[in-house]
């Protein structure tokens, strides 16, 4: 990526942020947000699935939300 002109950098750099909101994944982000604001006892909460589904980029999300980096704290993820 050296290579590349810094304008084709940040290009790139904003496509792989981009996501597309999904329902399965707003209900996952609705549940998940709720395991990590009630634990009800538990310190860890486990993360799977398949390579490429997004899990990566939800913990992201969820990161810069609870760090407040995202303004609007009643939005969902988008993926």
């Amino acid at each position: 990526m050296e290579n590349f002109p810094e304008s084709a950098q940040s290009q790139l750099k904003q496509f792989k942020e981009y996501a597309i909101s999904h329902p399965q994944l707003a209900q996952v982000d609705m549940l998940l947000m709720g395991a990590i604001r009630e634990p009800a006892g538990f310190a860890h909460v486990l993360v799977y699935g398949p390579s490429g589904v997004g899990k990566t980029t939800m913990i992201r999300q969820i990161t810069r939300r609870l760090n407040g980096t995202i303004v609007d704290q009643n939005s969902v993820l988008s993926f």
